[in-house]
């Protein structure tokens, strides 16, 4: 059990240490010595974008009550391989 509390402390502590946003290492991503070190590139996820699609049309019918409401994702499931 000591060795679990080890492991979860030290997991709490790494993910201390990333960007909330990128997930990369604080201390790398926010030194100033590296603000042109990145590049970024728009990147369009196809099931996101059917969801919000979907989901700004259903908030503009009329009287479209959306609190709580989730849109589930259907599509290829990604467990899958492809044959």
């Amino acid at each position: 059990m000591p060795d679990d509390y080890d492991a979860a402390l030290a997991w709490m502590d790494w993910e201390a240490s990333l960007c909330g946003n990128c997930r990369r290492q604080r201390s790398e991503t926010m030194d100033p010595t590296n603000d042109d070190a990145y590049t970024a590139t728009p990147i369009r996820c196809f099931a996101c974008a059917a969801r919000e699609r979907s989901a700004a049309e259903f908030s503009r019918a009329a009287h479209a009550d959306t609190a709580g409401l989730y849109f589930a994702i259907d599509g290829p499931d990604p467990m899958i391989e492809p044959d």
